[in-house]
């Protein structure tokens, strides 16, 4: 089985920060790409990270994804979770393109241990990572994916992302999670 670990927060929690923190000590990756669905696998760590991660790229991951590759993304998780060469292999994601309960839902399905993560930070904190970035999302943007991930809090672990020791100490516990 295929252990899935997806991070959602709202805009300036940490997620893409966590996950680039996070790759350097996976090993050697290359890329993957197939229909909609692309990523870096990390053979060594026996893990695949969905999204892109280019350096100077504002908003990574899954975000990097077309609007519409969630159901490519789907299919191509089922075949991954049936595929006995993958077994004992970690899928992790992070963002707002895949964080939903469609998606959470299927992962679940396909494993059951499946762990979700929801960043979360005081609001003078994400209004000043906000600003730092020179984020110019819509208010009413942020209040829909504050509504979105409420819906969503009950099937999540909360994980406080206010510093860079929290977030180092997310690293080590993803790398714990990942086995790696």
């Amino acid at each position: 089985m295929i252990a899935i670990i997806g991070l959602g927060g709202v805009p300036g929690t940490g997620k893409s920060t966590l996950v680039r923190n996070l790759l350097g000590r996976l090993g050697t990756a290359r890329a993957f790409k197939g229909g909609l669905v692309s990523g870096t696998v990390y053979p060594t760590a026996r893990t695949f990270v969905l999204g892109k991660y280019e350096a100077g790229e504002r908003y990574p991951g899954t975000d990097r994804l077309s609007m519409s590759a969630q159901p490519d993304v789907a299919q191509w998780l089922q075949k991954l979770a049936t595929d006995p060469n993958f077994d004992g292999w970690n899928l992790l994601f992070e963002g707002d393109r895949l964080f939903n309960l469609k998606f959470l839902t299927l992962c679940k399905a396909v494993s059951p241990a499946s762990r979700f993560i929801l960043l979360t930070a005081a609001p003078e904190i994400l209004a000043a990572r906000r600003a730092e970035r020179g984020d110019t999302m819509a208010g009413a943007f942020v209040k829909g994916r504050e509504t979105k991930l409420a819906n969503l809090k009950a099937h999540c672990e909360p994980w406080k992302s206010e510093t860079e020791a929290d977030r180092d100490a997310n690293t080590e516990r993803l790398l714990g999670m990942l086995g790696a």
